[in-house]
């Protein structure tokens, strides 16, 4: 991933956490759309 030299196992930080709600919101947002 972006900082795979840092460490793995550390805690996630907010904008790591806000993007993945985003995908995850958008995801579910485009599906019924796309289907």
């Amino acid at each position: 991933m972006l900082f795979s030299g840092k460490g793995k196992h550390r805690r996630p930080s907010k904008a790591v956490r806000a993007i993945a709600v985003a995908g995850v919101t958008g995801v579910a947002v485009a599906a019924p759309l796309m289907a």
